[in-house]
């Protein structure tokens, strides 16, 4: 008689039965459980050290989570940012780690006069990447928390310290009198990559919480007082204006001018020989007295 090959369907422990046993009750070995000797019979349930094995790793992975959130949540960045990184091994396609980690760097990190822009930039490819993984992972009740309750609120605060942190470089900058060309290139850049970020926030609040209308108008507003570019500004009161008819827009923000140095020293140069021939109109007409 011919042998085949069974499992056990709780445990999947293989046996080698005859086949004139087929149909018939038995217990396994392994796991201790009776079932019916058929073949081709495996569970659909994972074996129990497999499942258990799973269990301890989500219980692990949660436990991650929360030590991560609660370092994220008292500001302490770098013990949150270590536990990222493990989560990232074990949880690589979740949104949380990387926009996390990126907030941190963006909102936290060593701001640099000159690279403004380029983290600003970064960021808000991450931010649009978290929406688009928020969205296809999450239901719409879930997905408004997690933006109401830390994506936004974050990229926001992004933004704000970005733009004090420009602002204060900026002061040291004029007071060191080291305003140039350059400078003042620079400086536009990081306004405008700022200001669009601003206005991606705002975009995303009127989406999701339409019904927020003062926080997005308020956002709008702000960026209207601070834009150093008209034509954008512009492009935001406009939506402004959908909601405030009557909104009046403020003068764009002026950048300061970098002023020639040849300039300079012509402006210099024309006040001394006017001077001195002032000064030369002067002793001839006393000369001309005596």
């Amino acid at each position: 008689m011919a042998t085949v090959k069974i499992h056990c369907p709780n445990c999947h422990q293989e046996y080698d039965v005859d086949e004139a046993d087929l149909g018939h009750e038995a217990e396994c070995e392994a796991c201790k459980k009776t079932f019916i000797l058929q073949t081709d019979v495996v569970s659909s349930e994972p074996p129990q050290s497999q499942k258990k094995e799973d269990e301890n790793e989500k219980e692990k992975l949660a436990n991650l989570y929360t030590l991560a959130r609660r370092e994220f949540k008292i500001g302490n960045y770098k013990e949150a940012i270590w536990y990222y990184k493990k989560i990232m091994m074990d949880d690589p396609d979740n949104w949380e780690p990387a926009f996390v980690m990126n907030f941190i760097k963006a909102g936290h990190g060593t701001q640099k006069w000159e690279n403004i822009a380029e983290e600003v930039g970064t960021f808000s490819k991450e931010l649009d990447k978290t929406i688009r993984l928020i969205e296809k992972t999450t239901g719409e009740n879930e997905r408004n928390d997690l933006l109401s309750d830390m994506v936004l609120p974050s990229s926001l605060e992004v933004c704000n310290v970005q733009k004090d942190g420009m602002k204060q470089i900026l002061d040291g900058i004029m007071q060191l009198k080291n305003w140039n060309q350059e400078n003042r290139e620079i400086l536009i850049k990081n306004s405008n990559s700022i200001m669009r970020l601003y206005e991606k926030v705002a975009d995303f609040y009127r989406k999701y919480f339409p019904h927020d209308q003062a926080t997005f108008l308020d956002i709008w507003k702000m960026i209207c007082e601070n834009t150093v570019s008209e034509e954008f500004q512009h492009h935001v009161a406009s939506n402004i204006k959908k909601f405030e008819p009557n909104y009046v827009i403020p003068p764009v923000k002026e950048v300061p001018p970098v002023r020639n140095p040849n300039v300079r020293l012509l402006i210099i140069a024309v006040s001394v020989i006017a001077g001195l021939a002032c000064l030369g109109i002067l002793i001839a007409w006393i000369c001309m007295k005596h």
